[in-house]
């Protein structure tokens, strides 16, 4: 008994008196929490900054493998939340069920965020292109023509067959360049299938020309 009091006074979770035999008593409730909460954080603060070392800096541009689709996701996240100027993304509905709310603030800081997706639903967006026919094979992200995803889709156990990152420059100019192409394709076919216009094709080719211009 004694051996197990002094291991849990050891962790501070009682305290001793110098009597004899000592006595013991419970940390209060209110005093261990705010404790853990400390060491908690502290513990937080310290894994961020041995963290942050580890991340890759502006000018690294290795690709990177990434193994789940859960890892696909959260790095899409990141990628919205560090944008500046602009993201093009190319991907199925369910997909972009999970990261509407993340484009939504990069909306809501001046981002400019072109979604091509193949399925309705969720906030209607000038800059989103729904195209029901369209079977997407693949994900494919782009922000400020500079960091690149791009992914099979998951399988069923959560899994992709194939799914890399980079900030490798020419990969981001490429890659924007083709979502560039793949929005004006998805706005001309849209356009003739309500009945093409001059007006119609001239504003496609205008906002896709903003799109090229925006890095």
């Amino acid at each position: 008994m004694y051996r197990a009091l002094e291991t849990l006074e050891r962790k501070g979770l009682v305290i001793r008196d110098r009597g004899t035999p000592p006595a013991y008593r419970a940390l209060p409730p209110d005093e261990l929490l705010a404790r853990l909460e400390r060491e908690f954080m502290e513990k937080k603060a310290r894994a961020a900054r041995e963290l942050e070392s580890l991340t890759p800096g502006v000018d690294d541009e290795k690709i990177y493998m990434l193994k789940s689709h859960d890892h696909v996701v959260a790095r899409a996240h990141l990628m919205l939340a560090a944008s500046r100027r602009i993201v093009l993304m190319f991907l199925p509905g369910p997909l972009l069920a999970h990261i509407e709310d993340a484009i939504t603030d990069a909306r809501s800081r001046g981002v400019r965020v072109a979604v091509i997706t193949n399925q309705t639903g969720g906030a209607a967006h000038v800059d989103t292109i729904v195209d029901p026919r369209r079977v997407l094979a693949s994900i494919r992200i782009v922000a400020d023509a500079r960091e690149t995803l791009v992914s099979s889709l998951p399988n069923d156990t959560g899994g992709v067959r194939e799914a890399l990152w980079t900030r490798s420059a020419l990969l981001g100019r490429m890659l924007h360049e083709s979502l560039v192409c793949e929005a004006f394709y998805g706005l001309v076919e849209r356009a003739l299938d309500d009945g093409v216009s001059v007006d119609e094709v001239e504003d496609a080719f205008e906002r896709c020309r903003k799109l090229r211009e925006s890095p």
